[in-house]
């Protein structure tokens, strides 16, 4: 068995492991938001920067 095959082999094993973990948060989250009854964008607890600009 050659390094290359290895470190190939490798790579693509972390990808597929990367892949699975996001799709496992973004699932998370919605059940998470449906178990909670929200269906609308969240919003920031301080507003959006529009009316609230950023403290100095």
């Amino acid at each position: 068995m050659s390094w290359n095959f290895f470190l190939s082999w490798q790579f693509g094993m972390t990808l597929v492991a990367a892949l699975a973990i996001g799709i496992w948060q973004f699932l998370s989250i919605r059940r998470s938001r449906a178990k909670r009854g929200e269906d609308k964008p969240v919003e920031h607890p301080l507003g959006s920067g529009e009316r609230n600009p950023p403290r100095r």
